[in-house]
């Protein structure tokens, strides 16, 4: 049975580690960061002039009250002649999954990727941050054709 309610994180580190952790995992990468309330916002630079948003969010856990670093991008409206494609493909996703989360009204597709915190490496962070951006721009190119999110 799974728990009603998570417990508090277990762990506490030093002040801004957050902001630490992300800027030695951009390093080398073609990035902007932006940050606000322990909530991130990555514009990476990708081939052919495109972009994508990465997300990153530390103020989640588990439900044993590991705290979680979310990694998400946006990728367009959701396209119910889709769903199987989607789903098919979670299987060669290297990180993270397919998903649907809602912005604002809307229903949107999603790549997300979790990692725990406290084992938080920077270079396994920039790889799963390259593979959602990379995944997420390519659904939106399907999805929409344009490079918005």
């Amino acid at each position: 049975e799974l728990p009603g309610k998570t417990k508090r994180y277990k762990f506490v580190r030093d002040e801004g580690w957050e902001r630490k952790l992300l800027e030695k995992s951009l390093r080398g990468l073609k990035a902007e960061c932006i940050e606000e309330e322990k909530k991130f916002k990555i514009t990476v630079q990708l081939p052919d002039k495109r972009t994508q948003k990465v997300f990153i969010r530390f103020d989640r856990q588990d439900m044993h009250g590991n705290q979680i670093i979310v990694i998400s991008s946006i990728c367009g409206k959701i396209d119910n002649s889709l769903f199987q494609d989607c789903l098919k493909e979670n299987a060669n996703l290297s990180y993270g999954a397919l998903g649907i989360a809602k912005l604002g009204e809307e229903d949107m597709f999603v790549v997300t990727d979790t990692q725990l915190a406290h084992t938080a490496d920077p270079q396994e962070l920039k790889s799963a941050i390259l593979h959602i951006a990379q995944k997420g721009d390519v659904l939106e190119k399907v999805l929409t054709g344009q490079d918005v999110h």
